[in-house]
């Protein structure tokens, strides 16, 4: 909730100013709302944390079924959710980019008839332009004279190139070394195949997110027994309460 408020429906409705026929002044200052999202994603969290908190008061841990479970089992079904909300983020606004950029001429054509509004970054986009980055030492320049409304910003891509490069590499790194560090019987093949899927599909931060969903697995060690009498007790209680209706 607190990703979306704060990130998402603002860069929404920044994205498409003609959808409320917003004036330049309140695009910019949509703009500006935007921009401190992650200052406002963390006050989102602390909020939507207390409100819940003292709504539900303080939860036990439980499984897939609602049924009490360990500690470990219960963070693992408490985060599943926060983990596929983050692929499924990643996975929406990644891979259609990828697939814009590889698309033929005449599909291109057919979007840019289709949505008017977009028709020159239809057209314009390509592979390289979204992905491959200006060296650092070789920053694009412009002629501010020269560029028309709808243009694209050349020198906010070059920032934001590097933004999402030094942004989101060193975390897919780090995630990389903690999963090897982490996990049972570590396969050093088989984490960069499921690293490599995920990021095809949404980017490094996927890559990353799917990683540390993985490592999250070892809160479970160590629960087996402790697992498995809960789920006797349980039972018990389940065939006690059977007695009791009949």
């Amino acid at each position: 909730m607190a990703v979306t408020l704060s990130f998402i429906v603002p860069a929404i409705i920044m994205s498409v100013p003609w959808l409320f026929d917003q004036t330049a002044t309140t695009h910019y200052k949509w703009l500006a709302v935007w921009q401190p999202f992650p200052a406002l994603t963390v006050l989102g969290l602390g909020f939507w944390h207390y409100i819940c908190y003292y709504a539900l008061g303080s939860l036990s841990p439980v499984g897939e079924k609602n049924e009490p479970t360990t500690h470990g089992h219960g963070y693992m079904v408490a985060v599943r959710g926060v983990y596929e909300f983050g692929l499924s983020l990643c996975a929406t606004t990644h891979l259609p980019i990828v697939l814009l950029t590889l698309m033929p001429e005449v599909g291109r054509e057919f979007l840019s008839r289709t949505f008017p509004h977009y028709a020159s970054a239809f057209r314009s986009l390509s592979f390289a332009k979204v992905f491959v980055p200006f060296p650092w030492y070789d920053a694009p320049s412009i002629d501010p004279t020269a560029y028309q409304s709808g243009d694209l910003s050349i020198l906010a891509q070059h920032f934001l190139h590097y933004d999402f490069y030094v942004g989101t590499f060193p975390m897919l790194i780090w995630s990389m070394y903690l999963h090897q560090r982490t996990v049972k019987n570590p396969d050093l093949g088989k984490m960069l195949l499921k690293a490599g899927l995920w990021f095809l599909i949404g980017g490094p931060a996927a890559a990353s997110l799917i990683l540390n969903w993985d490592r999250d697995a070892v809160t479970e060690e160590g629960e087996e027994e402790l697992k498995k009498k809960i789920e006797k007790d349980l039972e018990k209680r389940k065939q006690l309460e059977s007695r009791k209706t009949k």
